[in-house]
């Protein structure tokens, strides 16, 4: 089971000159969201988050809540 959590500072972007940002990855196996249990992705800053799942379910009523800029790549998405 996988669950990671980075947080990279100082950041070099190509062709940005001496330009660096913060950025967070956010790594994991299986997640089960429920109405009970929703997915929020929060940052402790303005930093961009990346999220990487594996296994993602989406049950009835269960909701995925964004608060800051997010993007996330999902291997295999599952709607019951």
């Amino acid at each position: 089971h996988r669950n990671a959590y980075y947080s990279l500072v100082g950041i070099g972007l190509p062709n940005a000159g001496d330009v660096s940002t913060e950025l967070t990855v956010r790594l994991s196996n299986n997640i089960t969201v429920t109405a009970s249990n929703p997915l929020i992705i929060n940052a402790g800053s303005t930093a961009p988050v990346l999220v990487h799942i594996d296994s993602l379910t989406l049950e009835p009523g269960g909701q995925i809540q964004c608060n800051t800029a997010v993007t996330m790549t999902v291997e295999n998405f599952i709607k019951n």
